[in-house]
């Protein structure tokens, strides 16, 4: 499924002004990033070395990359990287390095900022949660990071209660699915924000803040976790 993904991505971004359009929402939602990192931490992304987990074509990557000292684009998806260098040297972005999610443990020590949006929820959560910790462990101290993850409710009743209350206004579940509205949908991962509360105060990080995004539309909320590593 991831890709198949990929390969929608990449033939999208070859029709006509397509490029130029992902890659200005790539530049807003940095911009809208940085903002929330620096209103947070205190702390500028400018001037940084950076890791963006699961960049794909480098839709954010490249737009970091002209404002950091130096961009890892971390992607689990070869073909992804292929297209993503592509770009890169279209923008002519010397300043970036493309590598497959295998490398991640060889980067520790090299980034002090960190980002990734709309990734782990298609990543199962054992898994998931490793590599939220291998991230936080390669941060250098003094790093700065946002994270993205879909939440699930860590009391079983909420998680029930929150589903119903949802589950006339979203076109994913079974109801709706015996409807007709929708045939389909990709299995979404969620994650125990109390969990990764944990393994944050584990990396030795005491400050972090949260930005919940609520959907009405959708099953679960979602958050981004923003931190400075001592």
């Amino acid at each position: 499924m991831r890709a198949s993904r990929d390969a929608a991505a990449v033939r999208e971004l070859n029709e006509d002004g397509e490029r130029e359009r992902v890659f200005d929402l790539g530049h807003k939602q940095i911009a809208r990033l940085a903002e929330k990192i620096e209103a947070d931490t205190g702390c500028a992304v400018e001037g940084r070395r950076a890791l963006e987990l699961g960049c794909g074509v480098g839709r954010l990557a490249l737009p970091l990359a002209e404002r950091c000292e130096y961009v890892y684009g971390v992607d689990v998806s070869k073909g992804a990287l292929r297209e993503a260098a592509r770009n890169a040297e279209l923008m002519n972005a010397s300043n970036v390095e493309w590598a497959e999610t295998s490398k991640l443990e060889e980067l520790t020590g090299s980034y002090d900022l960190v980002i990734s949006v709309t990734v782990f929820q298609h990543i199962r959560v054992p898994e998931g949660e490793r590599i939220f910790k291998e991230l936080l462990g390669g941060l250098r101290p003094g790093g700065i990071g946002a994270l993205n993850f879909i939440l699930r409710p860590d009391n079983r009743v909420a998680a029930f209660t929150t589903w119903t209350k949802k589950a006339v206004r979203n076109p994913y579940n079974p109801v709706s699915l015996l409807r007709g509205r929708q045939k389909y949908r990709e299995h979404m991962n969620t994650y125990s924000l109390h969990r990764l509360g944990g393994m944050l105060a584990e990396a030795g990080i005491k400050e972090w803040h949260t930005h919940f995004i609520v959907a009405p539309e959708a099953a679960h909320d979602a958050v981004i976790i923003v931190f400075r590593k001592d």
